[in-house]
């Protein structure tokens, strides 16, 4: 059974951003005037490029790298990081990668990371970062990794390259121990896949180039 279900057109066009993160050393109350404040301007190591924070430990972790730069003008320095913001106002670079990292998300509870060259990262606080090997292969060569997402005991990501050459259509499911890419729809196939979502029932709906988007139902991903 095919894992996906429909294609839907949509009219949008999607863009990747740079966040940058508005907070200052103190939460200031509902009623303050200045109630958006810039936390860092000017941080080295590049772009910015995704940010997720976590209510509990009032943390947020931070992704992204030298975006589009040639690695030799880079001078051993590491194209991509994950870094966390711990309050009162303190940046931390806690994992470094030889590839830009363009999104980062829980996996377990835990501060993931993935980008360009296949790369994917796990931070893990008191144990440090380690690199996540995927073991993928894919003929066409290295995906860009511009999303993921988990839903139960698995974590999907979606990308392609920015290569002509490169693979299109990349959607990869991981299960835990074993990194695995899943067939999409035809209209999917040659085109890059940027974001990831999960629906309440569980659905997941990827989109992409040219307004395409497609749904995975959870009980045809089995």
């Amino acid at each position: 059974m095919k894992t996906w279900q429909k294609i839907v057109t949509t009219s949008f066009a999607l863009t990747t951003a740079a966040f940058s993160l508005a907070c200052g050393p103190d939460d200031p109350p509902d009623t303050s005037p200045d109630l958006f404040r810039v936390a860092v301007s000017g941080l080295s190591g590049g772009s910015l490029l995704s940010v997720y924070g976590d209510a509990r430990t009032g943390r947020a972790y931070l992704a992204g790298g030298y975006v589009g730069v040639d690695p030799s003008r880079l001078e051993g320095r590491p194209a991509g990081r994950l870094l966390v913001y711990r309050p009162p106002g303190n940046f931390l670079t806690v994992c470094t990668a030889d590839a830009v990292l363009w999104w980062t998300a829980p996996v377990d509870g835990v501060a993931w990371a993935a980008g360009e060259r296949g790369r994917v990262v796990r931070y893990r606080e008191g144990e440090g970062c380690e690199v996540v090997p995927t073991g993928l292969n894919l003929p066409e060569g290295e995906p860009t990794f511009w999303g993921f997402t988990q839903v139960g005991n698995e974590t999907w990501f979606v990308g392609g390259s920015a290569l002509p050459t490169g693979p299109k259509g990349v959607l990869v499911r991981y299960d835990g121990s074993t990194f695995s890419r899943v067939e999409v729809p035809p209209e999917a196939r040659d085109v890059n896949l940027y974001k990831i979502s999960s629906r309440s029932n569980g659905e997941l709906v990827v989109v992409g180039e040219r307004g395409v988007s497609f749904r995975l139902r959870a009980a045809s991903r089995r």
